[in-house]
């Protein structure tokens, strides 16, 4: 039996991530899974509106495939701590 170190779609699969081919990393999907629980109508125009970008950037911020701004991290975390 193979050693799963080799094939990096086992990998992903094993930790609970996503495998990007031609990227060479693995990525997490739970800032999406936050961002919808915050903002469940227009999500997307939400980070847009946040992070200064357009809808297409966000969605690819909440689908994983981008990492996330810091600005996006910052304004999550407030909300969620309730500061303002």
């Amino acid at each position: 039996m193979r050693a799963p170190f080799g094939n990096s779609e086992i990998v992903a699969t094993e930790i609970g991530g996503q495998f990007r081919p031609g990227r060479d990393k693995i990525v997490l999907r739970k800032f999406g899974v936050i961002a919808k629980a915050l903002w469940p109508e227009k999500t997307a125009s939400h980070v847009a509106a946040i992070c200064d970008c357009d809808e297409r950037q966000a969605k690819r911020y909440l689908t994983g495939e981008y990492p996330v701004p810091y600005i996006m991290v910052r304004q999550v975390n407030d909300l969620m701590l309730g500061i303002e």
